[in-house]
């Protein structure tokens, strides 16, 4: 029992040093060169700690995101989950220096960026009494389904001069990206007939984005370049998922959904430039959104001590995403992402889960991301906690060319290094 007690400590003091120092999923990179935003992937703790599966596996209040036919095998007459999310994305960027056999030396760190957002979600449950089929339950919540989230600074130096070092700050490059794609969801599910569950959900979309891009000087010699642009919905806009599940067993739960955004969504966009507006809404932008199928299993143990295994598999259509009805040339993409969890006790669980997440835009930016969780129960309170991170490399162009300054511009691609991590708190109630 004390080998329990030191293994439950340790993984609890981890977890509380990560949730409150670091976070965040892949954005920011998709954002700024597409501007579609990055998926989210859990919105839970309990499906981030298990590498944000759900499709067979969460009923709990925000399975009407996930999967909504899992709605009706939820605990208690209703339930009330609120999910709160702090993201950390640490990302440095370099350019090779070359010998004069032109082999790299080195890499040269010129930027080091470290920003951290949140976000919360929520969204409560309720059954409804009826003697017609075995089960049916209605729902409703708000969740973010991309992220615009991202943040760049870079300090400009003048290093070197005829005259030797001189060390002179030529300016200051700055890139921030805020807002995100979210819906307010109105969902049902039913049993029609025992160990079959259905469900759908529809949605308001409320996407919203604002990207500032500006170059100021350190001398007031030269003028500043800014640029501000303001993107939101023009008129009402929807979603909506399809779900289903069975128990083929006791031990064997097996689910699939089908996420389907309703055409295209059209943006109005404000642009300011240099302090001055340049456009109020007179332009309009259309993105069209992919379609994104899924397919999970759970494979339960009768006994509550011993590991439960999860497994889902999503396919996302994004060769089909449009910008102003011109196609994209994305990827599809298809993520795993597995999961397993342990109860060290009967309400003390433990969650480890991986990801395997490839990127619509280059196979070079795919990312395997490690999980990791845990969960009190206290009466009718459910308190849960997550994190998990991962690290890719990869080329980009310089966000900032040297001419801006009176520079000879790189020919050669920046390597980037992100480092990811996301931390999460849920709260539920079951009444």
């Amino acid at each position: 029992m004390n080998e329990r007690y030191s293994f439950l400590l340790t993984i609890l003091l981890w977890l509380a040093i990560s949730c409150l120092a670091f976070a965040q999923g892949i954005t920011g990179l998709t954002s700024l060169q597409t501007g579609f935003g990055s998926p989210i992937a859990a919105h839970s703790a309990r499906s981030l700690a298990l590498g944000g599966v759900g499709i067979a596996s969460q009923t709990t209040p925000d399975a009407l995101l996930v999967n909504p036919a899992l709605m009706v095998w939820a605990n208690g007459a209703a339930e009330v989950l609120i999910s709160g999310r702090v993201s950390r994305l640490q990302e440095s960027r370099s350019y090779p220096v070359y010998d004069s056999f032109d082999a790299i030396l080195v890499y040269n760190e010129y930027t080091m960026n470290d920003h951290l957002f949140s976000d919360i979600n929520g969204a409560v449950r309720f059954t409804v009494p009826q003697d017609f089929m075995p089960a049916l339950s209605v729902g409703v919540g708000t969740f973010a389904y991309y992220s615009h989230d991202y943040r760049y600074k870079e300090e400009v130096r003048d290093r070197y001069s005829s005259g030797g070092v001189i060390d002179r700050v030529l300016g200051w490059n700055n890139i921030e990206m805020d807002g995100e794609v979210r819906a307010i969801l109105l969902g049902a599910a039913a049993e029609p007939t025992p160990n079959l569950a259905l469900g759908l959900n529809a949605g308001v979309i409320f996407n919203d984005l604002g990207t500032t891009w500006s170059v100021d000087y350190a001398s007031p010699d030269s003028a500043d370049t800014f640029i501000r642009d303001e993107l939101e919905t023009d008129a009402m806009e929807w979603i909506m998922t399809l779900g289903g599940a069975y128990k083929v067993s006791d031990r064997v739960t097996v689910g699939m959904r089908a996420q389907l955004p309703v055409g295209e969504w059209d943006l109005k966009m404000d642009r300011e430039v240099a302090g001055q507006v340049a456009s109020t809404g007179d332009s309009t932008l259309a993105y069209k959104y992919p379609m994104s199928l899924g397919w999970g299993v759970q494979y339960h143990p009768r006994s509550i001590h011993r590991p439960a295994l999860m497994l889902d598999i999503n396919w996302t259509n994004w060769k089909a995403a449009e910008i102003g009805g011109e196609d994209t040339y994305f990827d599809d993409v298809l993520e795993i992402r597995a999961g397993v969890e342990h109860r060290v006790f009967e309400f003390i669980p433990v969650r480890l889960g991986c990801a395997y997440v490839p990127s619509y835009l280059d196979r070079e930016l795919t990312m395997t991301l490690i999980s990791l969780g845990t969960g009190f129960q206290a009466g009718h309170f459910q308190l849960e906690l997550a994190t998990n991170f991962g690290r890719r490399e990869y080329r980009l162009d310089d966000a900032f060319p040297d001419h801006y300054y009176g520079g000879v511009d790189r020919t050669d691609r920046d390597q980037v290094e992100e480092r990811i991590m996301n931390g999460v708190v849920t709260v539920t109630y079951t009444f």
